[in-house]
């Protein structure tokens, strides 16, 4: 059971950086091309 638990938040942290690093990407994306 811990090890699913272990793994569940693993994903998340992974998923979470993933949708962080997309929206850096828009955003970054927007900046530049308001510039």
């Amino acid at each position: 059971m811990k090890q699913i638990l272990t793994n569940l938040l693993c994903l998340f942290i992974y998923s979470s950086s993933i949708l962080l690093g997309a929206q850096y990407k828009v955003v970054g994306e927007v900046f530049t091309q308001s510039w």
